[in-house]
């Protein structure tokens, strides 16, 4: 059994219904979605961006407070706040459905103006079809908040570039997540999000990031220094 949010925040791909715009790959069979990273958009140049999404069968969902075993049915996208003006998801699959067993796959489009440039954190709005007990159905929403779209402008010095700093070890085996003395020294905002889509708690200190209470797996880290650039980093926990 796999927790939900670990699978759904690459369902972000279905805001205004169902085109066949995409090709799903049966061939993948890892769980989750492929390619691992969202492209940059660019100013006045189209943007496309295919990606094949496979969902778990098995998960937990709340009921009367307390986390229960579900069998899955379905996964809808709802819908998706955070996207540039004139962004929009298509699905291969009819009302932007996902079944277990299955892989789908979405196809993000849209053309970015230079009043775009920035960074756009997506929420994705989804809804849980499943089965507890093997026959009472129940519904579960929830919102995903994982990715960020960058609009960049490459004929500009306003281009949105990764700064020359990075975080080590990767992989990490205690949770500590080292930052370059440079980079430390401009630090602006942290987040970190695991691989189930949640926010984790982390202390900074002498320029290293404690991971609260990590379990192994893949934890998305966003830095803003304090001159407006954005670095994201994936990092490795593994005991």
């Amino acid at each position: 059994m796999r927790r939900i949010l670990l699978i759904i925040p690459v369902l972000l791909f279905a805001l205004l219904g169902f085109s066949q715009n995409c090709i799903s790959d049966q061939n993948i069979k890892e769980v989750g979605f492929h390619p691992k990273t969202i492209e940059p958009a660019y100013v006045d140049s189209v943007y496309k961006q295919v990606l094949q999404v496979r969902i778990f069968k098995d998960t937990s969902v709340v009921l009367n407070g307390n986390p229960v075993l579900a069998t899955i049915d379905s996964i809808v996208v709802n819908g998706i706040e955070g996207m540039p003006t004139g962004f929009y998801y298509t699905c291969s699959n009819k009302n932007c459905t996902f079944i277990p067993d299955s892989t789908g796959c979405a196809t993000m489009e849209g053309t970015a103006s230079k009043g775009d440039i920035g960074e756009y954190p997506l929420e994705i709005q989804i809804k849980i079809y499943a089965k507890i007990f093997g026959t009472v159905s129940t519904t579960q929403d929830d919102t995903i908040r994982q990715f960020t779209m960058f609009v960049e402008d490459l004929s500009s010095a306003h281009t949105l570039t990764k700064p020359r700093t990075y975080l080590y070890p990767n992989p990490t085996s205690d949770g500590t997540i080292q930052l370059s003395n440079s980079f430390y020294e401009d630090l602006g905002a942290v987040t970190c999000i695991n691989a189930l889509g949640q926010i984790v708690d982390f202390n900074i200190v002498n320029g290293k990031i404690d991971l609260v209470n990590p379990v192994d797996g893949l934890y998305t880290i966003t830095i803003r220094t304090k001159t407006g650039q954005t670095f994201t980093e994936r990092v490795l926990f593994k005991h």
